[in-house]
């Protein structure tokens, strides 16, 4: 009962959050065999947009920009793993004038990423190759993704309207992994997700860089500050501080 309770309390500070943001509107799309959380934020004075993620064409969401008549600014990537880089291709098509961004390292471990068969543990590649669908994710052709327009860095700022969008590096999950903050909100890829983390088990993710990255967005934003996570639902720093299995506040859990 306590767990349901505190669920409706952060549905309920998220609506308020849109109320209070009066400005800054969110939707969501989830999409794809993994089930990944694209995001489409914008003013709705200026019509300025951005994407945060790419888990698919994300059609519901480019619906949106088109009847709203928004002004596509950017397309972020919190990191580049297939599942949240497959639908890229297509939006910089759909809009060519929007400028892709993510980080160096991110573009660098392309080579790997296409290696996925060899960088993720056995047990996870034995299940994918029997899932035809997520086989013809995981062999996204990342020599069609070009150099972003835009390398993104710590501390770099851009506006959607009159609101600001921080970068936070957040290494660990990927070597170019990104925390996006704006308003009371942060959109930290799969580095942290409700009540866990995201995957461990695979070449270039460091328990120690999670831990530190995790433990530094703990101490940056208030408990209140809702979390938009890559996978799954919302939660609040609040709640991951005391109640997340592998990283709390205090303790390790792996």
């Amino acid at each position: 009962m306590k767990h349901q309770l505190y669920m409706l309390a952060i549905t309920l500070l998220l609506c308020t959050t849109l109320s209070a943001q009066s400005d800054l509107m969110i939707k969501k799309q989830t999409s794809g065999p993994f089930n990944v959380n694209s995001y489409l934020l914008y003013d709705m004075n200026t019509k300025e947009a951005v994407f945060i993620d790419a888990g698919s064409a994300i059609d519901s969401l480019s619906d949106i920009v088109e009847q709203a008549k928004l002004k596509l600014k950017y397309i972020f990537l919190t990191h580049a793993h297939q599942d949240h880089i497959i639908g890229l291709n297509a939006l910089k098509k759909r809009y060519p004038k929007a400028k892709v961004c993510f980080s160096k390292e991110e573009f660098q471990d392309f080579r790997h990423y296409m290696s996925w068969d060899e960088i993720f543990d056995t047990a996870s590649v034995d299940g994918w190759k029997k899932d035809t669908v997520i086989v013809k994710l995981m062999n996204f052709d990342y020599k069609m993704v070009k150099k972003p327009d835009i390398y993104l860095d710590n501390d770099q700022e851009y506006k959607i309207g009159n609101t600001i969008l921080k970068v936070i590096k957040t290494p660990g999950h990927s070597r170019g992994s990104l925390t996006f903050s704006i308003a009371n909100m942060i959109f930290p890829g799969d580095l942290i997700v409700y009540h866990a983390t995201g995957d461990l088990d695979y070449f270039l993710c460091s328990k120690d860089e999670i831990v530190k990255s995790i433990r530094m967005l703990y101490k940056l934003f208030p408990d209140e500050t809702i979390i938009h996570s890559g996978h799954g639902k919302s939660s609040t720093i609040g709640y991951e501080k005391t109640n997340n299995k592998n990283v709390s506040e205090t303790k390790t859990m792996w």
